[in-house]
């Protein structure tokens, strides 16, 4: 937009040109030193002057300029509109702040506004004279401010901007729906009737004074309903950094805090629930344990001949029930484990472990096992391992949930084995085999309570799921993890990796650790 100074500098060079055959010099030393592009053209339309200034704005010197067409110059998205511009003055002998396009020889485009006028000598008409001033600048800013208008009016929080006493200056669309005004109606109104006292008004104002606020506010819409909202305030500066306006943005949280609401709820449903099935199976597995001890002291009684000398058959039925009741007495106790950390109760005895000894005791109680499917054993223990802080009993238990687990899912004749070493301040104890693999679609399942992999009736494996379950929870008790890496057919590779001193970890009992992919 043109403005005082730049009209006048037409009429005076207007003024000049007049008297251009007296003032030649004075005409030229004006003009060479104008901030503006200044330029005539003929009749029919062709250069015949270009200052020092346009000169520059075209990229190239006045002898490839003076005597083309200035159409030449001109962007051809423009060159139509330009042209009728230059026939408006022929015929009315002015032009104003008329915008069109420069297309350099080099770089950018360039945005002009121009003001015209005819230009005379000795009364006759020769052509016209025009001032351009460049304001691309002034466009990009522009273009700005539109993106920036068509932004807060399509946004979908309220948008408000009020003086320093609380007016309202602007407010976006959004304003109108979330506080149930119509737009028209908020302009010049006191902010103050969004909300339940004014001193709310007051207080949000000086805290964009102070450089800003975000924060949860009680809000009201036109009916007098009150809301929930999170409202956010700032200053509004000028050129000189004072604030002179500050801007509310408001988002309705109402049915955000109503979700939040019911997940409390749920959660709190969530935790009673599993809360009682952990007190549940804590209740179940003590009365399991009373009649499972008596059946197990007696059928060891029974195996040891005490009273009586068995027959081959019995012997037989004798040591099947011992089998059956062992293996059920380590199910009730794996339950009963699980309960007590679900439900927080488990609590861990940390001392040093010498935990070579203790994987070799490990692999002695497995060895049996092992032996019985002709399993080769490896193992591999990495020389001078510090000590573990952790919890002994919990940490073979560990180990021997993932040794008892690679024997039973390996082919007899099979290979398994143990590997331990530090790795970046973790004692990492990994197990494998080379057994039957987990298959991809079924490792959701790892790690799940109560869920195996083969979950069919005739599955070969006998089990309720509950050691690798186990197992992760107690090494997330250590601030530890236990991962996974399995093929299906070439068998699988656990590992615990627990802290060398979980005490020095940061966090607290009762902290959530992650979820991670687990075992079998």
């Amino acid at each position: 937009m043109a403005n005082h100074d730049f009209n006048d500098s037409l009429l005076r060079i207007g003024a000049i040109e007049l008297s251009l055959s007296q003032s030649e010099s004075l005409f030229r030393a004006y003009v060479e030193a104008a901030n503006d592009m200044v330029y005539t053209v003929d009749l029919s339309g062709l250069l015949t002057y270009v200052n020092s200034y346009g000169q520059k704005l075209l990229g190239c010197p006045e002898s490839e300029i003076v005597g083309r067409p200035y159409l030449d110059f001109v962007s051809p998205p423009f060159r139509e509109k330009t042209a009728r511009a230059f026939n408006n003055l022929m015929h009315t002998g002015e032009l104003r702040d008329f915008e069109f396009v420069l297309q350099p020889r080099v770089g950018s485009e360039i945005y002009l506004e121009v003001n015209g006028r005819l230009l005379r000598r000795n009364g006759e008409l020769i052509g016209g004279i025009g001032i351009g001033r460049d304001v691309t600048e002034r466009k990009r800013i522009e273009k700005q401010l539109q993106m920036f208008s068509r932004a807060v009016e399509s946004a979908y929080d309220s948008a408000v901007i009020t003086d320093l006493r609380g007016k309202i200056l602007y407010a976006n669309p959004a304003a109108s729906r979330i506080f149930s005004w119509q737009l028209g109606e908020l302009v010049d109104k006191d902010s103050s009737v969004f909300y339940p006292e004014r001193r709310q008004t007051q207080w949000l104002i000086q805290q964009a004074i102070a450089g800003g606020w975000s924060g949860e506010v009680l809000c009201n819409r036109r009916n007098g309903e009150r809301f929930s909202a999170l409202v956010s305030v700032g200053p509004i500066c000028d050129e000189r950094e004072n604030t002179t306006a500050v801007s509310f943005i408001t988002r309705d949280i109402t049915q955000q805090k109503q979700i939040e609401a019911e997940l409390a709820a749920k959660n709190l449903e969530l935790e009673r629930a599993s809360r009682l099935k952990s007190e549940f199976l804590a209740n179940m597995s003590h009365e399991l344990r009373t009649p499972l001890t008596a059946i197990l002291g007696f059928s060891s009684i029974l195996r040891q001949q005490i009273f009586g000398a068995l027959n081959p058959k019995q012997e037989v039925y004798i040591q099947q029930i011992n089998h059956s009741g062992q293996h059920l007495l380590g199910l009730i106790n794996d339950v009963l484990d699980l309960s007590k950390v679900e439900a927080g109760q488990m609590r861990l005895e940390i001392v040093p472990i010498a935990i070579n000894e203790l994987c070799e005791d490990a692999l002695a109680l497995v060895s049996e096992q092992a032996r019985s499917r002709k399993l080769e054993v490896h193992h591999s223990l990495q020389l001078n391992l510090p000590p573990l802080m952790a919890d002994e009993l919990r940490v073979r238990q560990m180990l021997l949930n993932l040794l008892s687990n690679a024997i039973k899912f390996s082919q007899e004749g099979g290979k398994i084995g143990l590997d331990v070493e530090v790795r970046k301040g973790n004692m990492q104890i990994d197990v494998w085999d080379k057994g039957i693999g987990i298959p991809k679609d079924k490792q959701h399942l790892l790690f799940q309570p109560f869920q195996q992999v083969d979950g069919s009736v005739s599955r070969r494996h006998e089990g309720t799921g509950l050691g690798l379950a186990l197992t992760r929870r107690l090494a997330e008790l250590h601030f530890g993890r236990v991962d996974v890496y399995s093929q299906e057919g070439q068998g699988s590779r656990f590992t615990i990796s627990l802290p060398l001193n979980h005490l020095s970890v940061d966090g607290a009992a009762g902290t959530n650790p992650p979820q991670r992919l687990g075992a079998r």
